[in-house]
């Protein structure tokens, strides 16, 4: 949950500094950018966007090891089909699907 709120909650809080510079730099007397709010709001976004490139770089490594291992696995049948073999032998699972002549019945299928 916290993973979807963050980027919105750091867009908002980029929006807003945006228009405080603006309104800032037309009218200094209101003094948007040099008061504690806007402090307070810049150590939130600060933190807000920690947060976010660590999730993102994690989630990046992630998705990296499983397109490797994927390809690895995949060479490894590529080579045993080469050779003659299986990559990997046939296991019976008991958790097939129902024979069509009987809906209670299961069937033992062969699980690569």
């Amino acid at each position: 949950m916290l993973r979807k709120i963050l980027p919105h909650v750091a867009i908002i809080i980029a929006a807003m500094y945006v228009v405080f510079f603006a309104i800032d730099r037309v009218n200094s007397a209101m003094g948007f950018i040099n008061n504690n709010i806007t402090k307070v709001l810049l150590l939130v976004f600060s933190i807000v966007s920690v947060f976010n490139a660590l999730w993102l770089i994690h989630d990046d490594r992630q998705a990296t090891r499983r397109r490797i291992q994927r390809e690895r696995e995949r060479q490894a049948r590529l080579r045993a089909q080469r050779q003659g073999g299986t990559a990997a032998p046939a296991v019976p699972s008991t958790a097939g699907r129902r024979s069509p002549s009987s809906g209670s019945a299961r069937t033992t299928r062969y699980v690569r």
